[in-house]
């Protein structure tokens, strides 16, 4: 699905030997080990495209794999940039899946997503893996709407998801 997502998409095929370019960049393992392009396709949030650095250690995610809307720097990412109404019942069905779907609980992952547009990224830590990090901001089309998130990961203690360290700056 996510390769089937990122066909006849021009932009992104075009923007791809920048990305290249960006995880070459990724030599220290404090700015991460890989690089994903996450879109909105369909119902969800989806990684469409993997870049892996020339670290010893490889980090990759299939194309195509579910993100977790309330923990995945790239989902949370994606999900801040649309209105409620298209991520409420994803926000709930997962918090349900936890046990923790609340009043409190969905006011605080909307508050979450308010501050990630505001600040313009999204930290996580550990969402998918334990010890993995990830970063994620966005890329805008012309007219200033998101296409997509830029996300970068990284083992700790090593790569630092701070919103204000190197990685971070680097995206």
């Amino acid at each position: 699905l996510g390769q089937a997502a990122t066909h006849g998409q021009e932009l992104l095929n075009f923007l791809e030997p920048y990305f290249e370019n960006f995880v070459a960049k990724l030599t220290n393992p404090d700015l991460g080990q890989a690089v994903g392009i996450g879109q909105w396709v369909g119902n969800g949030p989806t990684i469409v495209k993997w870049f892996e650095s020339n670290s010893p250690l490889s980090i990759r995610m299939k194309p195509g794999v579910h993100l977790s809307i309330t923990a995945s720097a790239t989902a949370m990412l994606l999900a801040a940039h649309l209105p409620r109404a298209m991520t409420e019942s994803l926000v709930r069905l997962e918090l349900e899946e936890k046990n923790m779907c609340t009043p409190d609980e969905i006011n605080r992952v909307y508050k979450n997503f308010e501050t990630i547009q505001r600040n313009g990224i999204a930290s996580s830590r550990g969402a998918r893996r334990a010890g993995l990090n990830a970063l994620s901001v966005p890329l805008f089309d012309q007219s200033g709407e998101p296409i997509a998130s830029i996300t970068t990961l990284g083992m700790s203690p090593s790569f630092d998801a701070s919103l204000d360290g190197e990685a971070a700056h680097l995206l």
